[in-house]
């Protein structure tokens, strides 16, 4: 009989059961604690941390209130900003509201005298949209204006 097989085998079965012992307690500690849903954090909380451009904040309330993942959450805030804000984030900053109300014949004076950026800011005052929001608005209202150039 060969008794070799045998020594060899004794010393392998403990350390595979050793290690598949500290992979399963490994794994487990690492498995976060399921932490309960809050209800009590609304789609406006989490919109007002999009406005203030506090990102990471939008997706941590968004997870707590859900309970899903953080690729899920960000996708699902990535989703809201469009909705709030069409063309992107506004990292551009929105000029203070005009004393004067501002109308549609202000900004189209500023085009037909091809002062655009000054219509671009009439047009920021008026909305309070960010700047490329502003801008293609502009851009359409001058193209509607000028129709060839």
């Amino acid at each position: 009989m060969d008794f070799t097989l045998t020594p060899s085998l004794a010393w392998i079965m403990p350390f595979v059961a050793g290690f598949l012992l500290a992979r399963y307690i490994y794994r487990k500690s690492n498995e976060p604690l399921p932490q309960p849903l809050r209800t009590d954090i609304t789609d406006a909380e989490i919109e007002a941390a999009i406005r203030a451009k506090r990102t990471v904040e939008a997706i941590r309330l968004y997870r707590q209130r859900s309970g899903c993942d953080l690729k899920e959450a960000k996708s699902a805030v990535e989703a809201m900003t469009r909705h709030i804000h069409p063309h992107g984030m506004p990292y551009s900053v929105v000029p203070p509201p005009s004393p004067t109300p501002i109308s549609d014949a202000h900004i189209e004076a500023e085009i037909r005298a091809r002062r655009l950026i000054e219509a671009i800011k009439l047009y920021r005052q008026r909305s309070g949209c960010n700047l490329k929001e502003a801008k293609l608005a502009v851009e359409a209202m001058d193209r509607r204006i000028h129709p060839h150039g």
